[in-house]
């Protein structure tokens, strides 16, 4: 027994606009792979060029295992700065990081393919050094996992509790695309 693709040919038609847009457009950001000042300031570079250009939909087609928290604190705080509407995209595997990104796009704007993969789990890191060192960086992270909580609370329909939930299981939690839509993270699956 096949599977048709699409549910309806609304959403056909509303998937084959998306791709038709991105494609007859320059205005598309991409920012694949780690979340780190190499990937994310040339992206912040383009976002600000093409807001400077116009205030016309820019899209941002985020794939990533996620990364630095600072650079992707970064590049929201650039996407909620400039006027021109920020359509976040994500393919294939959004977590960790991107799942932030993702989620901070214009709202109605935020979509993701159909087979991609948003993972969320709590900050990690490392430090070594001193005891002081070591401490100072432990309310660091601490630090960084409100901050990231906050952001996703604010931009989708997790509850701060289920976030903590999440954070407590101590791995990773992973949502497929419909999960996505149910959860607020992004508002189409498309594809």
């Amino acid at each position: 027994m096949g599977r048709s693709t699409f549910n309806t040919h609304a959403q056909q038609d509303e998937t084959m606009q998306i791709v038709n847009t991105m494609q007859q457009s320059d205005r598309v950001v991409m920012l694949c792979g780690e979340i780190c000042e190499q990937t994310v300031y040339p992206a912040i570079m383009q976002l600000t060029s093409l807001a400077n250009q116009s205030n016309d939909t820019i899209h941002l087609l985020l794939t990533t295992y996620g990364g630095d928290i600072t650079d992707m604190f970064g590049i929201i705080d650039v996407m909620k700065m400039i006027r021109a509407p920020v359509c976040t995209v994500g393919i294939g595997k959004i977590m960790s990081a991107g799942v932030c990104i993702l989620a901070a796009g214009e709202k109605g704007m935020r979509m993701c393919g159909r087979n991609a993969r948003i993972m969320v789990h709590s900050v990690s890191g490392g430090t070594h050094g001193n005891v002081w060192d070591v401490e100072n960086e432990a309310k660091e992270m601490q630090y960084s996992q409100r901050q990231m909580v906050m952001s996703l609370v604010e931009n989708t329909k997790i509850t701060q509790k289920q976030l903590e939930e999440i954070m407590l299981k101590k791995t990773d939690t992973y949502f497929s695309a419909s999960e996505a839509l149910q959860f607020g993270i992004i508002d189409k699956v498309v594809g």
